[in-house]
C-alpha cells in the first residue's frame, strides 16, 4: 500500500474493486502479448503458449482442488468456475450434475478473436481439467473466436 500524506483526503478504493480492475488489466495484458508473439513468430508461439498453459493448467488445478480433486463433473466445473472467475471471465454455469455441466463465458477478459489462438490459450483450461482426475474432460462447445455468441465448456465424467 502506498501510504499518502495525512493533508491528502483520499478515499480507498474496495478490496474487490481493486482485485477485479487489476485482473481484468493483467488478463487483457496477457492476451495481447500473446497476440503478439503470434503475430511475430506464427504457429511457433501457438506451440510455446500451448505449452506455457498446460503447465500452469496442472499447477493451478493443484492449487485450486482444495481438500482433494473432485470425482465428478460438477465439481471440476465449480473449480473451473472459479478459476475463469479468478482470471475476469464473466458467465454463468448452465448445467450442473455429476455426469456433465456446461459453463458458459460471455466476456473474456483475453480479447483473442483468432480461434487458432484462442485453442492454444484454452490449452490451459482443457489441462486444468485433465489434472483434476483421469476420468475428467473437457471440451469447447462453442467459441467466440470461432463467430459463437458466446464460449461455452462442458465438463464431462467418463465412465
Amino acid at each position: 500500500m502506498i501510504r499518502l500524506p495525512d493533508s491528502i483526503d483520499y478515499e480507498e478504493v474496495p478490496l474487490e474493486n481493486r482485485y477485479r480492475t487489476a485482473t481484468r488489466a493483467l488478463s487483457a495484458r496477457i492476451g495481447a502479448l500473446y497476440a503478439g508473439a503470434f503475430e511475430e513468430f506464427g504457429p511457433d508461439a501457438l506451440d510455446l503458449i500451448r505449452s506455457v498453459g498446460e503447465e500452469h493448467g496442472r499447477e493451478l488445478a493443484e492449487a485450486l482442488s482444495g481438500e482433494g480433486p473432485p470425482q465428478d463433473a460438477q465439481g471440476a466445473a465449480l473449480c473451473l468456475a472459479r478459476l475463469m472467475d479468478l482470471v475476469g471471465m464473466t458467465g454463468r454455469v448452465t448445467e450442473l450434475s455429476p455426469e456433465v455441466a456446461r459453463i458458459q463465458i460471455e466476456t473474456c477478459p483475453y480479447g483473442i478473436s483468432d480461434p487458432a489462438l484462442c485453442e492454444a490459450k484454452t490449452s490451459l483450461e482443457l489441462a486444468f481439467v485433465r489434472a483434476l482426475g483421469d476420468s475428467l474432460v473437457l471440451e469447447v462447445e462453442k467459441s467466440a473466436a470461432r463467430g459463437d455468441a458466446v464460449c461455452q465448456f462442458k465438463v464431462l465424467r467418463k465412465s
